[in-house]
């Protein structure tokens, strides 16, 4: 009795599937997402993250109209520094739209706000402000203000200890 033959990895079963059914070029050009951050790095990728890619097109999404001008002049190194990355001509063009960029993958932490920000102030600290800034009579100015000046009594608050 021989010996059964050993089962096939799902990977070389695959690759042949997407190859028979004339997917391997979509799977090639969907590799961009991976490899986008470490391309083009850190700076950019903030700013401008992959949206979509199609029979070698690629379309990006650019948080800025300075960051997509500047992009322009970019545009060919940026095809360049991907397609080293996918070891081959996968990228042919880039076209450009403007909308958030959302980053794939982890996103950032968000730093903690600071602790004085946390220090409530009573009614009367905050009716004292609000007097303190009748006379102003231009809202945008009394806004700015009112804020200016609830931050330095929270920060007072905070490092004299007073509750």
């Amino acid at each position: 009795m021989s010996p059964a033959p050993r089962p096939s990895g799902v990977g070389p079963i695959l690759t042949q599937l997407f190859r028979d059914l004339g997917l391997e070029p979509r799977l090639r050009e969907q590799r961009v997402f991976e490899v986008w951050t470490e391309a083009v790095g850190d700076p950019v990728a903030r700013h401008v993250q992959p949206a979509a890619i199609r029979d070698g097109l690629l379309f990006l999404t650019v948080d800025t109209s300075a960051w997509m001008q500047q992009l322009q002049f970019m545009k060919e190194l940026l095809r360049t520094q991907l397609n080293q990355k996918l070891d081959g001509e996968i990228v042919r063009e880039i076209y450009f739209k403007l909308g958030p960029a959302q980053p794939s993958g982890p996103r950032p932490r968000r730093e903690p706000a600071p602790p004085w920000l946390q220090v409530a102030l009573s009614e009367e600290e905050l009716g004292q402000v609000e007097r303190e800034l009748q006379a102003v009579r231009e809202p945008g100015v009394r806004d700015a203000l009112r804020k200016l000046r609830l931050q330095a009594r929270r920060l007072e608050k905070f490092y004299t200890g007073r509750s």
